[in-house]
């Protein structure tokens, strides 16, 4: 401690204070250097203000750091880019059309191979007028004759197939089941042609006034007196009665 503050050597003491003196000079010019220099370093590593037109620069000079979370939102946002960036089309399905199906009337090929040229159609049920005729007074063991005929009663021409298929002529006694057209072919009719408005189809169907069963087969026994019921019927027409008295 002596040794600072009372130099000791062969020269004068003055020349060690100058000597001192002019280092913590050295060193106090070096810490204002020191000082002067480090905040123009630190200005440089800093920004400087832009103008508002400049502002792209100055982000990308400086990039300010941003938290993670915005970090990983922001690189989600580029890989996944949202339906306002790239609007997608929609495609409409047209609907299935609702209109129901309307059924196709029944009629045969035939039926309309004929329309087709020009030929008329087949009459219609409900144009057609059945009739059924004949003694109003019989007897056991005598055959007689039944008058049918079918009129068109609609207003144009048509054509019309009449047959065991779908035409009937039957006796009854109450609910006694007599005799029947169906029990055999032959007492069936079998009449076609083309009738105009007003026109009919005239025929005659024997009964021997005895009891039928099926395969044309007939019955010796004879029935009891009382009132008989024929009726004919064609397809959906409107059906025909006529009323007899058996003596």
């Amino acid at each position: 401690m002596s040794t600072v503050l009372h130099p000791e050597g062969p020269e004068e003491p003055r020349t060690y204070w100058m000597r001192r003196g002019i280092s913590v000079g050295v060193v106090v010019l070096l810490v204002l250097i020191v000082a002067l220099i480090w905040p123009n370093g630190d200005t440089s590593q800093t920004a400087s203000p832009q103008p508002a037109g400049n502002a792209t620069e100055s982000v990308a000079i400086s990039p300010t750091p941003e938290p993670a979370g915005s970090a990983a939102a922001s690189a989600t946002a580029t890989a996944n880019p949202t339906s306002e960036a790239t609007p997608t089309t929609k495609t409409e399905s047209k609907p299935a059309d609702s209109t129901p199906t309307t059924s196709t009337p029944d009629k045969t090929e035939s039926t309309r191979k004929a329309k087709a040229a020009g030929e008329p159609e087949l009459c219609a049920p409900k144009d057609l007028k059945v009739s059924v005729s004949g003694p109003s007074s019989v007897r056991a063991a005598k055959s007689m004759k039944f008058d049918v005929s079918v009129t068109n009663a609609g207003k144009q021409d048509c054509e019309l197939d009449i047959g065991q298929k779908n035409f009937e002529l039957r006796v009854y006694s109450g609910k006694d089941k007599i005799f029947t057209t169906d029990h055999c072919w032959v007492w069936a009719p079998d009449e076609a042609g083309v009738l105009a408005p007003g026109a009919k189809l005239e025929w005659q169907t024997s009964w021997g006034v005895n009891r039928t069963a099926k395969e044309c087969k007939t019955s010796k026994q004879l029935l009891r007196p009382g009132t008989y019921v024929a009726t004919a019927e064609l397809d959906k027409a409107k059906p025909a009665q006529h009323v007899m008295r058996l003596k």
